[in-house]
């Protein structure tokens, strides 16, 4: 098995990106009211990460047919390290 660290350098210089992604899904653990009433600052909070290049993806998802809102959300975070993405997720207001 490769170590982490080589198998980037090694992908970097064939100029592949390599980034640093990590993903965290967010389920509601407040009424939702409350999570309605914090989705401006949470929402404000994504952009930040977004103009900083540390937001890639982010979005609520659907039940497996389309059609019903789960409550659930997806983020996807450029970080340089795992403990790096969770100051990301535990600085979100939601």
């Amino acid at each position: 098995m490769v170590a982490w660290a080589d198998y980037k350098a090694d992908a970097k210089s064939r100029g592949a990106l390599a980034l640093e992604l990590y993903v965290a899904t967010s389920t509601p653990a407040k009424e939702q009211q409350d999570v309605k009433a914090s989705l401006p600052d949470h929402l404000a909070y994504q952009a930040e990460l977004e103009r900083a290049g540390s937001l890639a993806f982010a979005g609520p998802m659907s039940d497996q047919t389309g059609e019903q809102m789960q409550g659930i959300g997806m983020i996807v975070y450029r970080a340089e390290s795992l403990e790096a993405a969770r100051v990301f997720a535990d600085g979100d207001p939601m």
